[in-house]
């Protein structure tokens, strides 16, 4: 019976993650010492992802990333299981990796990274909220 309440919980909470629209309302929670001065994150920064079907955005602090946007840079992102309960999602900018976003189904706990010369650095731990 537990396995049943634990396997029910895993399913509603990776069904939030189903094809549709996503909106996570992030906060800073903690910063590391590796910082990318692009985003001159500090504590408390807001992080906004909105997802749907055909088209995102990503904004932090002075970083816009779009698909909205005609004329900037030729950006897209993939998204793929990268733990147990985590889903990754990778932002390119002409075809170079440059941020990842690892967000926890369970407890919306997640880390963002900056992908700089081929080595990931984590930026921030954040604690975020899904909005329907």
């Amino acid at each position: 019976m537990k396995n049943l309440v634990l396997i029910a919980a895993f399913l509603f909470s990776t069904s939030v993650f189903a094809e549709g629209f996503r909106a996570f309302e992030c906060e800073v929670s903690r910063l590391t010492k590796n910082q990318n001065e692009e985003l001159s994150l500090k504590m408390n920064s807001k992080l906004t992802f909105i997802e749907k079907v055909r088209s995102w955005s990503l904004s932090v602090e002075e970083l816009e990333l779009s698909s909205y946007d005609q004329h900037g840079p030729a950006m897209k992102y993939e998204t793929e299981l990268v733990g147990k309960n985590e889903v990754g999602y990778f932002f390119y900018l002409d075809l170079s990796l440059e941020y990842e976003l690892d967000i926890d189904v369970k407890t919306l706990e997640a880390k963002l990274y900056w992908w700089g010369l081929g080595e990931r650095l984590k930026l921030a731990d954040l604690g975020c909220t899904l909005e329907q």
